[in-house]
This record gives C-alpha cells, structure tokens and sequence, in this order.
C-alpha cells in the first residue's frame, strides 16, 4: 500500500460512497470499514497514511479505536481526523476534525494538508 492510502472508518455507506469518490478524483487511493473491528482487522494488514474516522460506530466508540491505534508504535505517526457531529472529548489526539454534515471541499481541504495527493 502507498503512503497515499486514506482508511475510512463511517458506519454509514452513503458517507463512505461520497468520501471515496471524491478522494479517488482526486488520486487518493481509499479503503473502508464500517465498524471499529473491521477497521482493526485492515490495520493489521496494511498501514494507511491517513485514516478518516466516525465516533460514533455500531461496535466500538471512534476515539477508542483512536486510542488503540496511538498505542501501537507502528501507528504512531498516522493522522487521524475525526468525523463527528458531537463535541469531542477534551485533549482528543486527532490531526483535525471535520464537523458533520461537512462539504465536499472541506474534506478536501483538511485531507490536503495532512496527505497531499501524488
């Protein structure tokens, strides 16, 4: 898998389809999951270089899976940017967050300036 790679992580399919999308007309090359599980078991197997991540998923809270991830060394250096209507836990280690609903080209924009495009 490239550096270029983004996982993400919304129990919702319409989200995930439209996030996709668009990070693929941009050269972004994108996995999903759509639990906490399915999430960890694509990390097990590959290292994306950003991950986009809901916190409200059906089998586990986001910033959980965010706490699992920052405790492997082997993701330690991976950005991840929350995705969430909801105020965020205080002191949450995400690279940025983007408020639900939110526009096409603020995903872009945030995407941009932790992942440019190859």
């Amino acid at each position: 898998m490239t550096r270029q790679c983004i996982l993400v992580v919304d129990d919702d399919p319409g989200i995930q389809h439209a996030v996709r999308s668009v990070l693929g007309k941009e050269g972004y090359s994108t996995m999903a999951a759509l639990g906490g599980a399915a999430a960890q078991a694509m990390l097990q197997r590959q290292t994306p270089g950003l991950v986009l991540l809901d916190l409200n998923l059906p089998d586990m809270a986001g910033i959980d899976l965010l706490h699992l991830m920052k405790s492997n060394p082997a993701f330690e250096q991976v950005a991840v940017v929350a995705m969430t209507g909801a105020e965020l836990p205080p002191n949450a280690p995400f690279a940025a967050t983007l408020r639900k609903p939110f526009e096409l080209d603020e995903l872009l924009r945030v995407v941009r300036s932790r992942l440019p495009p190859s």
